[in-house]
Parts: C-alpha cells; structure tokens; sequence
C-alpha cells in the first residue's frame, strides 16, 4: 500500500541491535562467532553422519537430522545479520530482505516446534509399545510426518509474511531488535493490525502451546510406564533414552513461551530481546552436545566416519601409483634391493583396495620376474581382508608361490602350476 503525500515509503529496514554495549563489542562478536561455527558444524555433522551412516537410518535419527536442518537454517538466516550488527552497532536491511528473513525464521522456528513434538511421540512408542515400534514407526510414515511439518511450516509463515507484507510502512524504519521478528515489524506499520495479531494468536495456539501439550501428555505416559519397570537397570535405561530430548524441550519451550506468550511492556524490549537468544542460539547450539557428544550411537557413527574418511584419504594420496620393492633378507635383516612405480591409468584409479592390490601384485611379478625366478615373493596388504582374498589373488601369479602378509597374519597360497 502507498504512503500519503507527507509521509515516506519505508524502503529499508534499520536494526538497532544490542545497544549500550559497545564497550564489548569485540567480546561479543568473536563469542557469537565462534557459537555460529560451533552450531554449523556440529549440525551439519549430525546431518552427515545420519545421511551416510546405515546404523543411525532410524526414526529417531532421521527426526534429528530435520532438528538440526532447522537450526541450520535458523541460524543462518539471523546470526550473520547479528555478527554484522555487532560490528557496525546497527545493521540495514532492504525491506525485502527484512521479510525474507522474517519468513525463513517463521519457518524454522515452527519446524523446531513440531519437529520436537513428533520426536516426543516418537520416544513414546519405542517406550511404551517396543514391541510394536517397528511397525508403528515405519520409513512411510516418518517421510509422512517429515513432508507434512514442512508443509504446515511454509503455509502458517507464508501466510502471515503475505499480510504483513500488504501493510503500510511509512517514516518509522527502525527495530530495537537484532532481526526482523514479528511484533518488532508490525510496530512500523501504520495499517490496522488487530485482524493479523488475532490470527498470530491463534497460530501460536496451534503450532506452539498444542504440541506441548501433547508432549506433556506423552511424557506422562512415558513416566508411567517407566515407573512399571522392575529392575532399576531397566528403568535408568528407559529414562536415558528419553532424557536428551527431555532437556532440549525444556530449554526451548522455556525460552519460546516466555518471549512470546508473555505480555510485554515498553521497558521489556532489551529483556526479550536477550531471551530469544536462548532458543535461537543456545538450542541450535545444544542438540549437537547432546545428541552427538552424549550418544553412544552418534559417537560410533563419527568414529565409522574418520575411520572411511581415512582410508578414502590414504588410497588418494598413496594409491595413485603402483610400487614394488624388492628386497633381500640378509642375517635377518631386510635390505632393498631395487624398486618400480608408475602412475595409475584413469581406468585404475576406479578399482576397489582389493583390485589395487591384485593390479600391484601381477604388475610387481611381471616387472622383477628376472630377479625372483627362485623366491617367494611377500605381498604387504593394505586391506584388513588380504587374508580372505587369497583365494583371488591365486591366479594372478600363475607361476608363483605367494605369501600374503596382512595384519600381522601371513598365509601361502601356491599356484596350480
């Protein structure tokens, strides 16, 4: 909608930020970035590992890689326009870009909410129904319960971001605030926005204080049947499996009430405005503490990870060449004698270890069949299963009796000739 005559169109948005505090200026800036690169990371390595990792493809795992999207997505869309605030003490944003980060942040948020909701009916059935849990919660109806929160999150913030977006904003541009949030905009606008806040209302009532209710109740139910348990092995068992997502509902539901479900006052602004910092930094920053560092499954998964980044890494870096040393024993002691190499051809650099190895050996028996028409040639596997790969490799040296030294264990196998 157009300004009248004396007025101007807002066309840019300015953000006040943390004011009062450039004296820690620096302090604050290196502490939230740090606290980014932390999020992002631990995020992204829970996505990783959940995406690649076939022992963490469960419900519960694949619920968390959708948390963690969520804070991902939360956190960029408002932490860099906060370091840039903290830098320059104030931040301007084209008025588009203000609602552009208005919507990502509408919509991460209510993905958190339901997100969590959904992980808490998860631990419900595997809890209270472990016998039915497979059949409950199956791949069909966790994509289901995915896509539909999704769905649900871009409609409820796409059409609140469609009215706000229809309203008036003349001469005020200013937000004491570090992002475009939701009452801090409609403070600029000269429109009627009773209609708007009511059906903020009632969006909040849906998408927040329904799902915790439903948490309660499944909390409830998960309590109860815990306390049926006998053995206090069992029971502390349980409660582990619960706990963590225990913790992160009670920080984020905390934060999100008291900022938004409480009545505000003038003199509230600097206090909410340190509050939100609890659910839009420190939860994104806790669920990689806790769902990574604490879990035995997680931790597993990161080991399995190096362990293949490693050995992806060696056979980059040491196998793009074939070498073979030939060496002599003398009183016990191995001496070189000569060696060969030369480069992979683009074909090889395909092969599996196993294939490597096998290519190596025949290349090697080739190439010093001159020296070794009597000896019994070594072959010093990479691969934990050279010894099972005898049986393979047999042909490769057809005129030859080969000793396969892999892991410490050293095996013949001699030729059909």
């Amino acid at each position: 909608m157009m300004c009248e005559e004396n007025q101007t169109q807002v066309t840019q948005i300015r953000l006040l930020g943390f004011r009062g505090l450039h004296k820690y200026k620096p302090l604050l800036f290196i502490v939230f970035l740090l606290t980014y690169i932390f999020i992002l990371a631990g995020n992204l390595l829970i996505i990783l590992l959940v995406t690649t990792i076939d022992h963490l493809k469960t419900p519960m795992f694949y619920f968390l890689k959708h948390l963690s999207t969520a804070d991902v997505l939360l956190t960029t869309t408002i932490v860099p326009v906060m370091l840039d605030i903290i830098f320059v003490e104030q931040g301007i944003l084209p008025f588009w870009g203000c609602m552009i980060q208005f919507y990502f942040s509408g919509i991460s948020g209510t993905i958190q909410c339901l997100i969590i909701a959904v992980m808490s009916y998860d631990r419900y059935l595997a809890i209270c129904h472990p016998l039915r849990y497979s059949s409950l919660m199956g791949p069909d109806l966790c994509l289901l319960l995915v896509v539909g929160l999704w769905f649900i999150g871009n409609v409820s913030t796409s059409s609140e971001v469609f009215v706000v977006w229809q309203f008036k904003y003349c001469g005020q541009n200013s937000i004491d605030h570090f992002f475009c949030d939701f009452g801090p905009i409609l403070e600029l606008t000269t429109s009627d926005t009773s209609i708007l806040r009511l059906q903020d209302i009632v969006t909040n009532t849906v998408i927040v204080f329904c799902p915790l209710v439903f948490i309660i109740v499944t909390y409830f139910c998960i309590f109860f049947t815990i306390l049926k348990i006998s053995s206090a092995y069992g029971k502390r068992k349980a409660f582990s499996t619960c706990s963590s997502h225990l913790t992160t509902v009670c920080v984020y539901y905390g934060s999100l009430i008291t900022v938004y479900m409480v009545p505000a006052d003038e003199g509230s602004s600097n206090i909410n405005k340190y509050i939100s910092l609890l659910y839009l930094i420190l939860t994104p920053l806790m669920n990689p503490i806790i769902y990574s560092l604490r879990n035995n499954e997680m931790k597993r998964a990161m080991q399995k990870l190096i362990s293949q980044i490693y050995q992806n890494g060696w056979k980059r870096l040491n196998l793009s060449a074939k070498v073979a040393v030939l060496s002599q024993m003398v009183g016990g002691e191995e001496h070189p004698v000569t060696h060969l190499n030369r480069k992979l051809t683009p074909p090889e650099k395909k092969y599996s270890i196993v294939e490597w190895e096998c290519l190596a050996i025949k290349w090697a028996l080739e190439s010093l069949s001159n020296l070794v028409m009597e000896w019994i040639p070594s072959w010093i596997s990479t691969s934990t299963a050279a010894t099972n790969q005898g049986h393979r490799w047999q042909p490769l040296s057809s005129t030859w009796t080969l000793e396969l030294i892999s892991s410490g264990v050293s095996t013949s196998t001699s030729s059909p000739t």
